[in-house]
């Protein structure tokens, strides 16, 4: 018997005296049938399960050299049924309630990919604990078994290494989230699935990571060569997303002219979804990419047609607020900045932007000789800022502490925070 799912599926298909359209139904298109079962593609999880369901046969009779419908007990098999379906419907709890109702009848289970369905449905649950253990597992078994198995598999295998990625990401653990990326780009590359969503949802993250990271060169690197390389945009919801990853390395690295030729590109592309939210956040690095480059004109106009086209929002339009008094600030027009910041509400704010407010009112009062009222301004903002890294910000923030109190302490650290590589947020 043939490997090949594709073949096994045409085979079975055939075996049952069904055309190609009725195995279709309005699940998918018929010519991507065609190409699964001429190997030329190989299907994705939902696809392979819709198919073992039609087909009434369980899943793994496409992926191994055996007649399960013979040698696995129909208990079982009713099981690992059961399970694939569970997940398919993201009925993840009931999985869960299944491992820790059923142990024994969980170990009998000869499909590794249990621990993926397992894992992955701890992570939706957000047991993160449990969902390392079971996800590092699967990734073990993976790794042990033959290509042809680990071909079959390949998109479970970059969706648990990717989730795994994520929960580091959470433990701030970087490190060990790059090593799982890595580990999926490499599987991903080997197994021709570089053209999935997963692998582009990988790059994503891998981006992500250098920026956190600072590696700013490497994160132009990655998706530079990644979109020369993949024109299509098939997955518009990732292709944005690179977009603002790359801009904030340029802009990081003071290349505002490849800064803003990305962000535009990230915003074409979002206004036709229908997320108002990432938009906003797009034509927010817009708007901080023209200040950092000068062209206030631009920016005060990017601002405004944006508090018009978001009145009826809320969050972001206090957020473009929030924008115009830091254009303000940084064209020293100083007077209408605290003008604004008056007018807030800073409880409701951003922490980001509540902080940012504070660092302002204190450099202004700092200028109008306010010092009093400075020294607790520069002071609320000083620990948020070292959290986030803006080392330009804290330059000013420090000289600014130096003068009015005169405390040494002050000026080293404005001394360390100048030749620091850091975060660029109101001072460039």
């Amino acid at each position: 018997m043939e490997y090949y799912v594709g073949y096994k599926i045409r085979a079975l298909r055939k075996k049952k005296q069904m055309s190609q359209q009725e195995l279709c139904g309005d699940f998918m298109n018929r010519s991507i049938l065609s190409r699964i079962e001429n190997n030329r593609m190989e299907p994705s999880l939902h696809q392979i399960i819709y198919i073992a369901n039609k087909l009434d046969t369980p899943i793994h009779y496409f992926f191994y050299d055996v007649d399960y419908t013979e040698n696995i007990p129909s208990d079982v098999q009713s099981v690992t049924h059961e399970l694939q379906n569970l997940f398919v419907k993201e009925s993840f709890h009931k999985i869960i309630d299944f491992f820790n109702d059923n142990h024994d009848e969980f170990k009998k289970l000869n499909d590794f990919n249990k621990y993926y369905y397992l894992g992955m449905s701890c992570y939706h649950d957000r047991i993160n604990k449990e969902s390392l253990r079971h996800l590092r597992k699967y990734v073990n078994l993976y790794i042990r078994n033959s290509d042809a198995i680990q071909s079959q598999y390949i998109i479970n295998f970059g969706n648990a290494l990717n989730t795994l990625c994520k929960i580091m990401i959470v433990n701030n653990n970087y490190e060990k989230g790059r090593h799982y990326l890595y580990m999926a780009i490499k599987y991903l590359i080997k197994y021709n699935s570089s053209n999935s969503f997963i692998y582009f949802v990988v790059i994503n993250n891998l981006s992500y990571i250098y920026n956190q990271i600072l590696q700013y060169e490497k994160t132009i690197l990655l998706i530079e060569n990644f979109l020369r390389l993949n024109t299509s945009l098939s997955y518009r919801s990732i292709v944005p997303q690179l977009h603002l990853l790359i801009n904030k390395a340029y802009s990081s690295i003071g290349n505002y002219e490849m800064a803003l030729h990305h962000i535009k590109k990230s915003i074409l592309l979002l206004s036709y979804e229908e997320d108002q939210y990432e938009l906003g956040r797009c034509y927010i690095n817009y708007i901080n990419d023209l200040r950092y480059s000068l062209l206030f004109e631009d920016a005060f106009k990017v601002v405004s047609d944006c508090l018009n086209q978001y009145a009826n929002d809320s969050t972001l339009y206090v957020r473009f607020l929030v924008q115009k008094v830091i254009l303000l600030f940084y064209s020293e027009e100083y007077i209408a900045a605290l003008e604004s910041i008056h007018k807030l509400n800073l409880k409701f704010l951003t922490k980001m932007d509540r902080n940012n407010c504070y660092f302002m009112m204190g450099h202004i009062h700092y200028l109008n000789r306010d010092f009093e009222v400075a020294h607790q301004f520069l002071l609320k903002s000083e620990k948020f800022f070292i959290q986030r890294g803006y080392s330009k910000d804290l330059v000013v923030l420090y000289d600014d502490l130096y003068a009015i109190t005169n405390y040494n302490s002050y000026k080293e650290k404005s001394n360390l925070y100048q030749n620091a590589v850091g975060r660029k947020n109101i001072f460039a």
